[in-house]
């Protein structure tokens, strides 16, 4: 059973106390991922995601790395098409020092000219090594084709273009517009009290001024396509995407998690024991689901040697 408590400043914080294990898992989630972004600016949500990392007034970049790892814990962060999130994982007894850490990153992070310029180049590599992904770039070619004209088909990273022309103004910009208590969350899972560790986090972010905001998100069009793209590796790989559920549909998205463990979400589904354990066709294939609000997709992935491409293909029909 969780419990939710709001702060005056709009901030929401919601809690399942599990008093048996000796752990807390803490994350500040943020209302903004790249569905809500335009060309111009795409990849800024991931890049503000990089810049938390790289100093605050009152830590280093290696000073926020550090204070966790010294505990044992982990500190790290991820973006998504609809939300940002920041999270610690550390033994309940520290606590204190994960909330103190993030607060620090979301209220006091400098965005620093230069730190900005090598995250830039860092982003650029971390975008190569997704295009040397036959995978990753399979299916990020499909996204963009079945939501073309549509943010929610851009690339999370944004594209090289793109990110030459963020710059720090462009970044504060979008932080200050979004970074706002009342279109975030904090959840936290572990060992704790929970009037406690709100009365912790409210200590930390009631400074996190409250400020007028809007994610408008409209739902985005599937459009079916078919393409290629020829690269020079040992397999094909072939993503296939089918139009599936919205995330507010709360009966049938339960549905669909039943139906994608059953047809390709585990070893023991048809996907796998039919066409790898069975006919020997292919090493990896599998379905997924991607719910996103007011749309949904169940996606299907196979990678295979060209001669077995058509096989795969039909078994999969």
């Amino acid at each position: 059973m969780y419990k939710k408590h709001v702060l005056e400043n709009g901030l929401t914080i919601i809690g399942e106390e599990i008093p048996y294990v000796k752990s807390i898992s803490l994350g500040v989630w943020i209302n903004a991922g790249s569905r809500i972004e335009d060309e111009e600016i795409s990849g800024v949500s991931h890049f503000i995601e990089h810049m938390l990392f790289k100093g605050t007034r009152n830590r280093t970049s290696k000073q926020i790395a550090s204070e966790i790892d010294n505990l044992g814990g982990q500190i790290n962060a991820f973006t998504s098409k609809e939300c940002t999130c920041y999270y610690v994982k550390l033994l309940d007894s520290h606590i204190d020092i994960g909330i103190d850490v993030l607060s620090d990153m979301i209220l006091n992070s400098k965005f620093n000219e230069d730190d900005l310029d090598k995250e830039r180049s860092v982003i650029i590599e971390e975008l190569k090594m997704y295009e040397d992904s036959p995978e990753d770039l399979a299916y990020d070619l499909l996204t963009e084709n079945i939501y073309k004209n549509d943010p929610l088909g851009m690339n999370i990273i944004g594209t090289e273009e793109s990110l030459n022309r963020l710059n720090r103004e462009k970044l504060l910009d979008y932080f200050n517009k979004y970074y706002v208590p009342n279109n975030s969350v904090i959840a936290i899972s572990g060992n704790f009290n929970f009037d406690e560790i709100i009365n912790k986090i409210e200590e930390k972010f009631k400074v996190w001024k409250k400020r007028d905001v809007n994610v408008d998100i409209k739902k985005a069009e599937f459009k079916s396509c078919f393409l290629t793209k020829n690269k020079d590796i040992e397999q094909v790989n072939l993503a296939m995407s089918l139009e599936a559920v919205p995330l507010e549909n709360d009966k049938e998205v339960y549905a669909l998690a039943v139906i994608n463990t059953v047809f390709g979400g585990s070893i023991s589904s048809r996907l796998f024991q039919k066409i790898r354990e069975e006919k020997g066709l292919v090493y990896s294939i599998y379905s997924s689901q991607s719910l996103y609000r007011k749309c949904g997709e169940l996606g299907i992935f196979a990678s295979m040697s060209n001669e077995h491409l058509k096989e795969v293909y039909e078994s999969i029909i």
